[in-house]
């Protein structure tokens, strides 16, 4: 076992990279023939997309096309980075004014050359999603996912993982006019990552108010409200940690924002905003910020 060290040094000299990317969508829908006919009720309020976007970058290496997008799987010698997502979605119902369903399959992949070597991310997720107009003022919505987050890095074993989670969320929106909204929502999130011997486990309760306030077009406000109870199993202050929790901490912990958008004149719009937060044992954070555009 020996000590090495490793010394970065910036040049002025560039280097050659074949950019790919892929960009389709395919869009299904039932024939509005359909719609007329009782039997076909059902598969006639059906829509269908799916979603693919690609970008690979290269260098020219032995057994690399510079033209083939699907080629993802590169030599480290001749990657740069390589990403991929698809989005498939059912719908049932979509845009309709009372209920409608969605049912869903999204993928996320990358891989990147960094100065501490090759580091591959993917993300992937099947969702339930409904929404439900209740009445003129009241609606709900209910999301549920069942997913699973991967990271692989060439040097830092401490950064890998491989997360699997499952979470509820209703939301519950009042709305008795176009000027004034209000929402109450709730997460309840469980994760657990399987590739530890310490098996980090997270349980996350999440209570969530929104209020906004709209007048005409000139003025615009939006207050919300954060409280989070997560109770977190493993090493703290941990890429781990930092993965499955989003930033928040073991215990409780509670954000807050205020934000107010308003056009002064036809072409001056001043946007002026707050963000507060209190994650675990840590300090209250104050974040303010104004831009006048």
């Amino acid at each position: 076992q020996g000590n090495a060290l490793r010394v970065t040094i910036f040049t002025d000299d560039f280097i050659r990279t074949n950019n790919v990317q892929l960009n389709q969508s395919f869009f299904l829908r039932a024939p509005t023939a359909w719609q007329k006919k009782k039997w076909l009720s059902i598969p006639s309020r059906l829509t269908g997309q799916s979603v693919l976007v690609i970008n690979r970058r290269t260098r020219e290496g032995d057994g690399v096309s510079p033209w083939n997008p699907f080629q993802l799987e590169v030599a480290d010698t001749s990657l740069v980075s390589t990403g991929s997502r698809i989005r498939n979605v059912l719908y049932y119902n979509q845009g309709h004014d009372v209920f409608e369903l969605q049912v869903g399959w999204l993928e996320n992949r990358r891989k990147t050359a960094l100065t501490s070597g090759f580091e591959s991310r993917s993300n992937s997720e099947q969702y339930l999603f409904n929404r439900w107009n209740i009445s003129t003022s009241w609606s709900l919505e209910t999301r549920g996912t069942l997913g699973e987050r991967n990271n692989d890095s060439e040097f830092f074993d401490n950064r890998d993982y491989a997360i699997t989670y499952y979470k509820v969320e209703p939301k519950f929106t009042f709305q008795p006019s176009g000027k004034f909204k209000i929402s109450m929502a709730y997460k309840y999130e469980e994760s657990e990552n399987g590739i530890s011997e310490i098996m980090e486990r997270a349980l996350i309760h999440d209570f969530r108010l929104e209020m906004g306030y709209r007048k005409g077009t000139k003025t615009k406000v939006d207050l919300s409200g954060t409280y989070s109870q997560i109770d977190f199993t493993g090493e703290t202050n941990s890429p781990i940690e930092l993965a499955m929790l989003q930033g928040l901490q073991d215990g409780r912990n509670y954000q807050w924002s205020l934000s107010l958008n308003r056009s002064l004149t036809d072409n001056v719009i001043l946007n002026v905003g707050y963000d507060g937060r209190k994650t675990g044992t840590a300090r209250v954070v104050h974040v303010g910020r104004m831009l006048v555009r």
